[in-house]
């Protein structure tokens, strides 16, 4: 009886993953419809910095990590950005130099591979500006952890808060970053996560949470290639609205199972051949 009930409990760890896994998807969809209705000229009642503050609330609340394990931690967040997003940023590059789109010169092009556009001014593919800045907070984070004392912890930060300032980006990105780790923290310190919400009906929940973690897992992707799908409807199909807004978002979530899959196969060899590199270091010594 009593493993019956153990294995049907419902964790608040299970909650809060579909909790923030709809939130995520949420903030998603959000950004859609806000570019969707920039490209097709509708009026928007989107606050789309209210999406970004989501992203940034789950980015931080789940950075958490020992500061052993930084390093790795670093490297495995760097790649998880960024792989996908080259992938979809030569795609982006190569596509407008057939179809001149926009007129862009080489500053533009490495502004775009390497995720910079908000610190040069590029116009071509504008979510990198989003790159850009979580990988700047990662690196804060990482720093945060593993310098030693307070004054070199908090070196970082200001960093980050003048790059904010000087190029005019809201500090509630920030706020919802920081928020989101000392969140986590907390939680894990009172060891939240491992409470029991219910008793019985946990299987089912289980269920949801499954189905809610597939969809959440693609919502990076579907934000790298959503932009350009809706150009492509808008200024080379020249599709109507209404039509695009549903066609657009079925077609990138297309793209963006796909662009998952290639991701993480590459990423996957990446990390063989690290492996395989240690390896061989292991065996020289």
């Amino acid at each position: 009886m009593g493993k019956n009930i153990v294995g049907d409990q419902f964790l608040y760890k299970d909650m809060f993953s579909i909790l923030f896994g709809v939130l995520r998807i949420t903030a998603c969809c959000l950004i859609y419809k806000f570019h969707f209705d920039g490209i097709y000229n509708y009026d928007s009642g989107i606050n789309v910095l209210i999406p970004f503050v989501i992203f940034m609330f789950l980015s931080g609340f789940y950075a958490r990590e020992n500061a052993k394990n930084m390093g790795g931690w670093v490297r495995r967040r760097l790649v998880r950005i960024y792989v996908p997003y080259l992938l979809c940023a030569v795609v982006v590059i190569v596509s407008n130099f057939y179809m001149n789109y926009k007129t862009v010169n080489i500053l533009d092009v490495v502004s775009v591979l390497f995720g910079i556009n908000l610190f040069t001014g590029g116009v071509l593919y504008v979510v990198s500006w989003y790159v850009g800045f979580i990988i700047s907070y990662y690196l804060m984070y990482y720093y945060f952890v593993v310098l030693k004392t307070k004054v070199l912890k908090l070196l970082p930060v200001v960093f980050i808060i003048v790059i904010h300032n000087v190029f005019g980006v809201s500090l509630y990105l920030l706020y919802g970053f920081v928020i989101g780790v000392c969140l986590s923290r907390l939680f894990y310190r009172f060891n939240v996560f491992n409470g029991i919400l219910c008793t019985s009906g946990g299987s089912v929940f289980r269920r949801i949470k499954s189905l809610v973690m597939v969809v959440q897992n693609c919502t990076y992707e579907f934000f790298l290639v959503h932009g350009p799908v809706l150009l492509l409807l808008a200024h080379v199909v020249k599709m109507d609205g209404n039509s695009a807004l549903l066609l657009g978002g079925g077609i990138s979530i297309v793209f963006a199972v796909i662009l998952k899959h290639i991701a993480g196969e590459i990423i996957k060899k990446c990390q063989w051949i690290e492996v395989g590199q240690r390896a061989i270091v292991a065996r020289t010594l």
